[in-house]
């Protein structure tokens, strides 16, 4: 019995010197184990007093007789009957031992102590035996002592300067030099001239000086019960669409050109918690699309650390919608392998007003909203594919997939528009260092009402076909470990054939473009990109990222001409704590 308390108090110094060698290892692990609500899950079998006497060490379905400890445990069990295990008949003599468990086997120990005494069972050479061992130990036990009050001292010093219990603060610095830049004149035909008359229109010049950009973003992630999670994002950064201001071509975005002039302002506001196999999240702002469905591009659909362009993200057509952010959206995992998406979302800008606005309806079910659902298929651990219909509807729509060319993105000039969006997305690993994703898709936008409410202006019964598909190939661990070469590009959500329009000149004038030549609406010639970029870490904080990427024929102007295509070369310097 009484090497059965000397054995864990020798396996308590062990963890506790463990601790002494890398001061800061799961201190506050530990801490918020104590405190945080989740600790209520992992210690249940020991609240519950489920640990089970053991009266054989064969009744351990975890030792063996070839482990190096079994005829201790032997011993201690059949002499002393000094061990405990768990509900399942475990030991568990690999893991840790952690404050509580340590206190369940001393507890057994001492049952066993006070019944031998009663008995008058104890052997006097067990009793020199420990006196000799403690006068050998003396020293070590000392420092035992002095650990465990320096442990002690650490452990109230984090918890009356620890942030929170029960949230967790990760941060994220984006620093961008940015310059684009064309070969000739400049970007053939401008948004304006090609809307307005139909014809190839002017060369579009712009500013190719070099552009320094920034966001910032401090995540606040709290957990109330271990398994649920409120996200809090304060962000601010200086560069609102900054590329496609000065080039005139949504295409050119940057992942990460949120903008606020370097105001903090929140972000994201949504809490997600788990009902059995389903997921549930209620978005108050910001929640979007690639918040809650799997975007099947691992390595590129991060803004801060994947992509540097907008456009190679993820599926632009399916995944990015001009009415998204307030809502609900919910998960509901069938098997390992299966899965089903299923959200509504609502235009966070308009879900909060129930007043209507230029005529228009509001509130959280009467202006524009995102819904729709998105099937996950892994059939094998490296491959894994998503089917997805989204439905749109948005009262003022100009941004209608935010990276397609100006007639997919405005096909009705301004006026109302709901699309049908179907996307196929996959991922494949074939084998170590080399990850491949693709996508495609199409949407059928249709008109809805009147054109700034003129009866004459009808786009009801009118529509347009808009087609995307890319693909990308990443090379992992390319020179340096835990870098990603990225090479990839793909079809620009464009438009091919919207239904036309007359004003009431009897015209197509101003409200509704032309294909040149030609009657009908089209793009001219179709968008494409292509991109190179090489992420690296420089040490575990810090990733800088050199990448290129082209945008030929620019919003789908191009008339075969040298110099209309857009070259943009970036290097992004990425800080996340």
């Amino acid at each position: 019995m009484l090497f059965g308390c000397l054995a864990l108090a020798t396996l308590a110094s062990k963890a506790m010197a463990d601790d002494s060698v890398n001061p800061n290892q799961d201190i506050l692990k530990r801490i918020q184990r104590a405190q945080h609500p989740v600790s209520k899950t992992i210690d249940a079998n020991l609240e519950n007093n489920s640990f089970a006497q053991v009266t054989s060490v064969n009744e351990l379905r975890d030792v063996a007789p070839t482990d190096w400890a079994y005829e201790a445990l032997r011993g201690l069990v059949e002499h002393y009957g000094c061990i405990v295990g768990y509900p399942d008949r475990t030991f568990r003599g690999n893991k840790p031992l952690t404050r509580w468990e340590f206190a369940a086997g001393l507890n057994a120990c001492m049952n066993s102590m006070e019944s031998l005494i009663r008995q008058n069972a104890v052997d006097p050479q067990d009793v020199e035996r420990l006196k000799k061992l403690a006068q050998e130990f003396q020293s070590e036990l000392a420092a035992l002592g002095a650990r465990v009050d320096n442990l002690e001292g650490r452990v109230a010093f984090l918890e009356d300067h620890q942030f929170s219990t029960t949230t967790k603060l990760v941060g994220e610095v984006v620093f961008s030099i940015a310059e684009a830049f064309s070969g000739g004149a400049g970007i053939q035909g401008t948004y304006g001239s090609w809307r307005n008359n139909g014809t190839a229109g002017k060369n579009y010049s712009f500013s190719d000086n070099t552009m320094f950009t920034d966001r910032v973003r401090l995540n606040f992630l709290t957990s109330f019960t271990g398994k649920d999670q409120l996200k809090v994002r304060l962000q601010a950064g200086n560069g609102a669409s900054a590329m496609q201001t000065a080039t005139g071509v949504p295409a050119a975005r940057l992942a990460y050109d949120d903008g606020t002039n370097n105001k903090l302002a929140i972000d994201d506001l949504w809490y997600k918690f788990p009902v059995g196999n389903l997921t549930v999240t209620i978005g108050a702002n910001s929640l979007n699309l690639d918040d809650v469905m799997d975007t099947y591009n691992p390595y590129m659909q991060s803004s801060g650390t994947g992509s540097v362009s907008r456009a190679e993200r993820y599926n632009s057509l399916v995944y990015r919608s001009s009415a998204d952010g307030t809502g609900l959206a919910l998960n509901y995992k069938f098997i390992k392998e299966i899965s089903l998406d299923a959200f509504y979302l609502a235009k966070s800008s308009t879900a909060s007003n129930p007043n209507p606005v230029n005529g228009q309806t509001n509130g959280l079910f009467g202006g524009g909203f995102t819904a729709g659902t998105q099937l996950n298929i892994a059939p094998l651990k490296n491959f894994k594919f998503g089917l997805t219909y989204v439905h749109t509807y948005d009262a003022t729509s100009q941004n209608l997939f935010t990276v397609g060319s100006p007639i997919g993105n405005n096909p009705f000039n301004g006026g109302s528009v709901s699309a049908d969006r179907l996307g196929l997305e996959t991922t494949f690993t074939p084998f170590k260092g080399i990850n491949f994703t693709a996508w495609g898709g199409t949407a059928q936008a249709h008109g809805e009402g009147y054109i700034n409410g003129n009866p004459a202006l009808d786009i009801n019964n009118r529509s347009g076909n808009v087609w995307t598909w890319n693909a990308t190939v990443n090379f992992l661990d390319l020179v340096v470990p835990g870098s990603v070469l990225s090479v990839g590009g793909g079809l620009l959500p464009s438009a091919f054939g919207v239904d036309g329009i007359t004003n009431a000149a009897g015209t197509a004038g101003n409200y509704f473009p032309k294909t040149y030549p030609g009657s009908g609406s089209q793009d001219r010639n179709a968008s494409y990109i292509a991109q190179i970029q090489y992420a690296f870490p420089i040490g575990q904080y810090i990733q800088i990222t050199p990448a290129m990427y082209v945008i030929f024929n620019p919003n789908s102007y191009g008339v075969n001409t040298t110099g209309d295509n857009l070259w943009i070369g970036v290097i992004r310097t990425t800080f996340t704590f």
